[in-house]
């Protein structure tokens, strides 16, 4: 509850102040009740009790409301507004409840400030007040406000339709000419506020205790309805600064705002008498008819902010559903509401779940409420990706891909196809490159709302290789260390014409390890002839080796290379298995290939037999099992969801009783 309160209200019978000794003196520790509550249960408590009056270096110590000018918020300025409802009777109490209250109704044409200065306190601390009055008076009259600013000797008395009066009170050195106890005498508007630059002005609301300085607690008999005075010296530097009051309370602040907004202490000699929340109003303002600012679909996480307009002055409030939901539910409107979920003119929102909202606001014043409500769809982000025709084209076989976009739930695509140029608009767009190179596609996809983006690489050659390896990769698997290991590749000219291989060198971290003997360049082969090469791995030290065997062709500028793979152990273990097709089954090519999730593995056996899948890294590690079973000559398709694993070269080994078969995938991101 602590949090949700801005006002205190004490009553007659609570006591008004505390003494605590060295009265008269700034570094006093005493104070009134009410100024000690206005520091409870957080961050100024620790000034209770405490001589708060001057800071080191002479300055006063004021609190953070003062001189604001904005709505009051406990939980920003870690204090509360305490003001009191007392009198000589609790029939006074009573009287000026019921003519003060929230939007108090005044005729401003009638309506009267007093401002009653003495040309004697024109030095010292004295002047600055008698400058206050004078400043209250420019700034009332710039807002149309009736003024009586006094200059002179005159004690002003028996004024009509006063709503604002100050005055030095018992301190004017010309009071007693011109009425008794200072008393003005007034006649005084319902929501009429007061000050009196008097020290004592609060230490008594009893009967027949009129002895020495002039009271408030008069003031509220003769009918004003908010008044601020002071149980013990506050010092003039403590006194309400009334240019702030009047200019507060003339713009919609209610009593307890406009007072601390115009008194700077804490916890020292102040008491604000009055209902907290009486404020006036010079005409009834129209019904509210607000509106909320209109609002896109989001994607989940991303701030929303909701903000109101057209509105009038007056209470604002936010709702977690419709507005027909609302109304439904009742009044009141305010936190109490079961849908209420924050005040003010706009207000920020969580949108971490999924789905269609619907959120309402209420404008209310003194007139009535009206609502307004928004709706917005909250987005689930885009699991973006594409597919290409193949991720590898020859400029001399057209050099044309075809893009075709997967993201379920776009509805608008950008494309970059990489080389600086080509752009596309389209889900599925064709594109033809016209130069060789390596390129990265990027794919940005939206729904309205969530926007991701996602790439690939797409290899451009100026022509198709004209020689072919097998195996177009070469896994060595484990190799116990200073060990050689020998592998054997096939390379066949399909060229339909003669060529000649003139050189082929390994490149690559961990080329030094891979060795290519007794073949003398350059090598040339006929028309579908082919020779076979051996290649070695030994390693010289443990660990993981990837080199690359690139063979320069005379007719051509694209490379032609194989990609070796080996791993150095002390105790060696792992893919030992010949890379040899077995007669009794036969393993496909998984489809697609390179894939982001998912692919086709399919193979076809010839005889029965205990079957399985494996996948493995190209270390001959083995990652994973997706197949463990006993069949029968067929033809078997597996799906294989590969979401799980990191982007690379992975390997897949079909087994069947005693002889297996080796392909490469590649998972792309």
């Amino acid at each position: 509850m602590k949090d949700s309160l801005n006002y205190l209200v004490t009553t007659k019978g609570v006591p008004l102040g505390v003494n605590r000794g060295d009265l008269g003196k700034t570094s006093s520790k005493s104070a009134s009740v009410d100024s000690e509550l206005m520091l409870i249960l957080d961050t100024f408590r620790v000034q209770i009790g405490q001589a708060t009056l001057i800071v080191p270096g002479g300055q006063i110590r004021a609190h953070p409301y003062f001189s604001r000018n904005e709505r009051f918020n406990r939980n920003r300025f870690h204090m509360y507004l305490v003001t009191r409802l007392t009198g000589l009777t609790k029939e006074n109490v009573f009287s000026y409840i019921d003519r003060s209250g929230p939007f108090t109704l005044v005729d401003k044409a009638k309506a009267k400030f007093i401002l009653d200065m003495d040309p004697r306190r024109s030095g010292g601390g004295y002047a600055r007040y008698n400058n206050n009055l004078s400043a209250a008076a420019t700034v009332l009259k710039s807002k149309g406000w009736n003024v009586v600013l006094n200059t002179d000797s005159v004690f002003v008395t028996k004024q009509t339709d006063v709503l604002g009066y100050a005055s030095w009170g018992s301190n004017d050195h010309y009071d007693h000419l011109y009425t008794e106890k200072a008393r003005p005498k007034n006649t005084w508007l319902s929501g009429s506020i007061a000050e009196t630059y008097v020290s004592t002005s609060a230490r008594n609301f009893q009967p027949g205790k009129e002895a020495g300085q002039s009271r408030i607690a008069d003031l509220l008999v003769e009918g004003c309805t908010g008044a601020s005075g002071y149980v013990f010296e506050p010092f003039t530097v403590a006194l309400a600064w009334v240019q702030i009051l009047f200019d507060r309370y003339t713009s919609g602040y209610n009593l307890a705002e406009s007072y601390y907004m115009s008194m700077p202490t804490m916890s020292w000699m102040a008491v604000v008498v009055g209902d907290p929340k009486t404020s006036i109003i010079t005409s009834y303002p129209p019904l509210p008819s607000p509106s909320i600012m209109a609002i896109n679909d989001v994607c989940v996480n991303d701030p929303v902010i909701l903000r109101s307009q057209n509105t009038q002055p007056g209470n604002f409030f936010w709702y977690n559903a419709d507005s027909a939901t609302v109304k439904a539910a009742g009044p009141p409107y305010d936190h109490r509401h079961p849908n209420f979920i924050g005040e003010g003119a706009w207000i920020t929102l969580k949108t971490d779940v999924p789905g269609d909202f619907t959120y309402s606001f209420a404008n209310e014043n003194i007139t009535g409420i009206g609502f307004a409500e928004v709706s917005f769809q909250v987005k689930s982000p885009l699991n973006a990706g594409f597919t290409v025709s193949a991720d590898t084209v020859y400029l001399n076989e057209s050099g044309l891909v075809q893009f075709s976009d997967t993201t379920f739930g776009a509805t608008s695509w950008n494309w970059s196809f990489g080389d600086g140029t080509g752009t596309a608009s389209q889900k599925s767009p064709v594109y033809t490159y016209s130069n060789p190179g390596t390129y990265t596609v990027q794919l940005e996809v939206s729904n309205g709302a969530c926007t991701t983006t996602v790439t690939r690489m797409i290899v451009v050659l100026a022509s198709r290789p004209t020689l072919t390896f097998t195996p177009g990769n070469v896994f060595f698997g484990n190799v116990a260390v200073s060990n050689k290991a020998q592998k054997m590749v096939n390379v066949r000219n399909i060229s339909g014409g003669d060529l000649t291989i003139t050189s082929a060198s390994f490149t690559g971290k961990g080329a030094g390890a891979f060795g290519l003997p007794s073949v003398a360049f350059p090598v040339t082969l006929g028309a579908s002839e082919s020779v076979d090469w051996n290649i070695t791995f030994a390693p010289p030290d443990t660990g993981e080796y990837r080199a690359t065997l690139e063979i320069s062709i005379d007719i051509t500028q694209t490379a032609v290379s194989v990609d070796l793979f080996g791993r150095g152990v002390k105790n060696p273990s792992g893919i030992d298995e010949v890379y040899t097709a077995p007669d009794e089954f036969h393993l496909e090519q998984n489809f697609p290939n390179p894939f982001q999730s998912a692919t086709r593995i399919s193979y076809e056996l010839y005889r029965e037999g205990m079957v399985s899948v494996e996948i493995y890294d190209v270390f001959g590690r083995k990652v994973m099992a997706i197949l463990g079973k006993y069949q029968k000559p067929g033809t078997y398709t597996i799906v294989f969801d590969a979401s799980h694993l990191s982007a690379g070269v992975y390997l897949y080994k079909l087994q069947v009783n005693h002889r297996a078969q080796w392909k490469k995938m590649t998972i792309t991101r």
